[in-house]
């Protein structure tokens, strides 16, 4: 017999993106537009070229979600896109490629090899004489490494093709082997215009043989490139994004076929505008679901804690079982202390349904769930709490975009990132961005105490803004 609790638990894997059975839609909640419905519109309407997208917020806030909720759209015909279908390939960079030691030609690698795998599962199999070429006929060790378990002619010399995807199969083990990785770049060069061709000529002769199988085109969809930490040759974190975004962004365009990309947040709002120059398209933000209101109004927001719960809903099979498996005031705690972050949500409830006895998550799991995230943000640098404290009083609920604590906090998720409009007010201070101080934060007395000593210092010197009540919300843990 099923347990609830069980199955609860294991609908809550965090590394999981959501199924079409978990997804919610939570585009009114985060006060963002519908992102597949824009990717769809212009896919509709582009013509004699392919299109680009940026994808971005912050880790775990739902964005591999929104984008498998794409992928799925893309498959079936849908008026949106003239009754067309797309063939969506998503490649998890984190599969592929090291991301403390990472280049555009490991990337570009990797798409290589993505194709050549889904095209074969459909019974599209691509040849490959590029990489015979450049890797195989031309280094005993890189022919041994990549076409150890493919049957060779005793012809080496003679120029052969081979399936893309037995040669490319082996791409994986690049990931974990920094000696065979930087022999395999050397062998390609720094020059990844020739790479690109061959992706260019790969796709081009697949796109002909899909167009029989009813599919209109590719998409190409590279998920968690944000995680890229560093870039050979660069330190890691903002040098890094910088360098493999933007100063290689001619090397990751131009692959002749519509891409997504996903990059890292605070590039974003540090360089968003240079980004949209150099890929000709605006970066698309996914913020947090909104649990609370933007000063000067303050208090609850009930449709963003209405979309969370739903989505826990969905992971237990519905409201009856919902409400066999967790208490209605600990989800609400749940719910209240995750800050909008559906990852930590998730991860949240599995955590309960870890600590307690069963059948029920109760109040008492819940708190010692938000325990233990607690002792996570209890470590950041105390460096931190005087920025947070202004971020806290801040009229705008705004932030300084080039400090590099900032950055880090975005990084963090010490920092989180909202939104309010949708594009539909004509006032556009509803659509700037506002960041707000976690609520985990917000109940950690050095926190409390420097934003008191701020109210008191802005008072002494006669310069004191409006500064919020005090908060009730949300519960303390």
């Amino acid at each position: 017999m099923s347990d609830p609790l069980s199955d609860l638990y294991n609908a809550c894997d965090p590394l999981k993106p959501a199924t079409a059975d978990f997804y919610v839609d939570s585009d009114e909640a985060r006060g963002s537009l519908d992102f597949s419905l824009q990717f769809l519109n212009e896919l509709k309407r582009i013509k004699g070229s392919f299109l680009t997208c940026l994808f971005t917020g912050h880790l775990g806030c739902g964005k591999s979600s929104e984008l498998h909720h794409l992928a799925e759209r893309l498959k079936d015909p849908s008026p949106v896109i003239g009754d067309r279908r797309y063939f969506p390939i998503i490649l998890d960079a984190e599969q592929f490629v090291d991301t403390y030691d990472v280049t555009p030609t490991d990337v570009l690698l990797a798409v290589l090899a993505r194709v050549a795998q889904e095209l074969r599962e459909i019974g599209i199999e691509l040849q490959d004489h590029f990489l015979w070429r450049r890797l195989v006929k031309n280094t005993n060790f890189l022919k041994e490494f990549f076409l150890s378990e493919i049957e060779v002619p005793k012809e080496i010399e003679v120029e052969k093709e081979f399936p893309l995807a037995k040669v490319t199969a082996r791409f994986g083990l690049l990931k974990s082997d920094p000696t065979n990785r930087q022999i395999v770049r050397e062998a390609l060069g720094r020059d990844t215009s020739q790479l690109k061709l061959q992706i260019q000529d790969q796709l081009e002769k697949a796109r002909g043989r899909l167009q029989k199988q009813g599919y209109s085109d590719f998409v190409l969809i590279l998920d968690n490139l944000e995680k890229i930490s560093r870039v050979q040759g660069q330190a890691d974190g903002y040098q890094s994004h910088r360098q493999f975004f933007i100063e290689s962004a001619s090397q990751l365009t131009g692959l002749g076929a519509h891409v997504v990309y996903t990059v890292p947040l605070p590039l974003v709002i540090r360089d968003g505008r240079e980004l949209a120059t150099r890929y000709g398209t605006r970066p698309f933000v996914l913020p947090m679901i909104k649990i609370e209101h933007r000063p000067p109004k303050r208090g609850p927001h009930e449709e963003g804690r209405i979309t969370l719960r739903k989505m826990i809903e969905k992971r237990a099979g519905g409201r009856t079982q919902l409400d066999k498996t967790i208490a209605g005031d600990a989800l609400n705690l749940l719910v209240d202390f995750c800050g909008g972050h559906t990852r930590q949500l998730i991860t949240s409830v599995r955590s309960a349904a870890s600590q307690t006895a069963g059948p029920l998550i109760a109040l008492k799991d819940a708190r010692r769930a938000n325990a233990e995230m607690v002792a996570l943000y209890a470590t950041m640098p105390q460096r931190f709490y005087p920025k947070l404290a202004e971020l806290e009083l801040h009229p705008y609920q705004d932030i300084d975009s080039g400090d590099p604590d900032i950055q880090t906090m975005l990084e963090q998720l010490i920092v989180l990132e909202y939104r309010n409009g949708n594009g539909s007010s004509d006032d556009n201070s509803r659509e700037k961005p506002w960041y707000a101080v976690p609520p985990v934060i917000r109940t950690f007395p050095a926190f409390l105490d420097r934003v008191e000593e701020l109210k008191k210092t802005r008072k002494t010197r006669g310069k004191s803004q409006a500064a919020p009540k005090s908060r009730k919300w949300p519960p303390m843990s």
